[in-house]
């Protein structure tokens, strides 16, 4: 391959990366800062909504180790919109198969998961939105998770429906 499209590839490459990168709206990670997550310990998002005729992708990152003592992990997941009204859910989500292999990329004994929350998701409301979660497994200090991370990403546009 010559010169000449050698750097035009390199360009059409760069050019792909940024512009998937430009669909991010937000991100941000938050430690757990102690050895264990306890039920009092909430970790918690604040991100801005300018667009409420956009679809959004809503993911969660998980860090932990291979010493995290269980297959999955039950958090409440509280929402609060920039009227004030909130809205709290429970969520299981699984870290590992029933033969207990991760769902995560480990390297070494550090994993990495990213779980969709929800897909095409669409906002009522313009503004800074919360989400807060709080774990609710069956031990009060729960070990083996290192950080929380949250995504949001747009999609597309909302298709209208009448």
């Amino acid at each position: 391959m010559n010169s000449k499209y050698r750097k035009l590839s390199i360009l059409f490459a760069l050019f792909s990366i940024l512009s998937c990168q430009n669909d991010i709206i937000f991100q941000a990670k938050q430690p757990i800062n102690s050895p264990y997550w306890q039920y009092q310990d909430s970790i918690g998002f604040e991100f801005p909504v300018q667009d409420t005729d956009l679809l959004y992708d809503l993911y969660l990152q998980i860090d932990h180790t291979t010493e995290y003592p269980f297959q999955n992990l039950y958090t409440y997941i509280t929402t609060t919109y920039p009227s004030g009204k909130t809205l709290k859910q429970q969520l299981n989500i699984d870290l590992a198969d029933k033969t207990g292999q991760w769902y995560a990329k480990c390297n070494g004994t550090t994993c990495h998961l990213k779980v969709a929350l929800q897909q095409n998701a669409f906002f009522e409301e313009k503004g800074t939105h919360r989400i807060v979660l709080v774990q609710h497994t069956r031990q009060d200090s729960l070990s083996g998770l290192s950080q929380i991370g949250f995504e949001l990403k747009k999609v597309g546009n909302k298709i209208a429906t009448k």
